[in-house]
Formats: C-alpha cells, sequence, structure tokens
C-alpha cells in the first residue's frame, strides 16, 4: 500500500495538503457513516506516517515508517551489503555491475532513553573478516529513533585493496 497514493496526494505534498486530503477521505469512509472500516484504517494509517516528519522520511527513505519491518538492520557484524538489493531493485542493473567493493558491516548498539535526549558518542570494536580489528566512534544525533542507521562511508571492510573500502 503506497500511503501518497492512498490519501491521493503527491510525494512533495505539504503537511496541510496531507491533512486536508485525510480529513476529506476520513469524513467519507469513515465507519460510523456508512463508509467501509478496512478503507478507513489504510486512510487513518497513511495519515499517521505522513504527518510525523521523522515516520515520514523513515518511510520515503525505507517504504515503511515501522522499524521492526526493515529487514535492513542486523543484530551482529556480517559481510552483506543490503543496499546492493535496494539498488537493483529500484533503479535495475542497467546491463552492467558497479565497481566491487568491499563488504559493508553493520553492527546494533544499545543506548539510553538519556542518549537520545542528548546525543552520545560510542566508541565501539568493529571486526573484520581478516581477523583485524579497528576503534571507531559512533556518533549518536539527539532525537535518533528505534531502528535508525548511521553510515560511515569507506570505514567497513578493507581486506581487498583492489577494491574501495566497504561503508
Amino acid at each position: 500500500m503506497d500511503h501518497y497514493s492512498t490519501l491521493g496526494v503527491s510525494k512533495n505534498a505539504s503537511e496541510k495538503d496531507i491533512k486536508t486530503a485525510f480529513r476529506k477521505l476520513a469524513a467519507q469512509h469513515h465507519p460510523d457513516k456508512g463508509g467501509d472500516h478496512k478503507k478507513f484504517v489504510e486512510i487513518k494509517e497513511a495519515y499517521e506516517t505522513l504527518s510525523n516528519p521523522q515516520k515520514r522520511q523513515m518511510y520515503d527513505q525505507y517504504g515503511t515508517a515501522d522499524p521492526r519491518q526493515q529487514r535492513y538492520t542486523s543484530s551482529h557484524f556480517h559481510g552483506e551489503n543490503p543496499f546492493e538489493d535496494i539498488f537493483s531493485q529500484m533503479f535495475g542493473n542497467f546491463g552492467h555491475r558497479s565497481q566491487a567493493r568491499n563488504n559493508t558491516i553493520q553492527a546494533e548498539v544499545q543506548i539510553e532513553l538519556e542518549d537520545v535526549l542528548y546525543g552520545k558518542s560510542i566508541d565501539a570494536e568493529v571486526g573484520f573478516r581478516n581477523g583485524a580489528t579497528k576503534l571507531v566512534t559512533i556518533n549518536i544525533p539527539k532525537g535518533v529513533y528505534h531502528g535508525s542507521q548511521i553510515r560511515y562511508q569507506g570505514m567497513g571492510d578493507h581486506s581487498n585493496p583492489k577494491a574501495p573500502p566497504g561503508d
């Protein structure tokens, strides 16, 4: 389900346009007024996502505002590149592959509520396939939400010196 088409607005619709579309459709499809309950729930979900700037940004980036449904998070380090699938699905391969890269490394960190309010820097030791480790500083911005990802370009696996480092 595409939230923008559910509300009948464009992807660059203003908050006012989204609110207006929601009110019109909610009145039309409200179950208490003989409307379709399922359609009303879809309209309400679309509005709740698109009217919240953080949820809208997450939806635009990942196709969902629910971090539990994002398949690109991990609870451990690994050597897969989840973005390769995303880009090939969105843009196709155009008949060629890009230059080979070293693997992207992902790590999940647990933070406290206070860290969400004020932000925090965390030093983490990252392990590579070849057994090497590297100490990296992860800057957690204030206001971060569950499931957020912070990308550090070029700081991933670098075991193949002929290829650019992963993220």
